[in-house]
């Protein structure tokens, strides 16, 4: 079973980063790289918040 985990996580992560790396999918990403930038900020403040959110109810019950 553990092979059959290490193959089918080799097999996505290289796919993800075969895609990542075409021609196309890079032109993209640095044409857009500052909205990417903003959107990947944006969503870690708000899981960051809810973490903080969690953390604090969770002392005060």
């Amino acid at each position: 079973m553990a092979i059959v985990l290490i193959v089918s996580e080799a097999v996505w992560f290289g796919a993800v980063a075969w895609f990542a790396s075409t021609t196309v999918v890079d032109r993209w990403l640095r044409a857009h790289a500052h909205a990417f930038a903003l959107a990947t900020s944006a969503a870690l403040v708000v899981l960051a918040g809810i973490v903080l959110w969690s953390g604090i109810t969770e002392l005060l019950t």
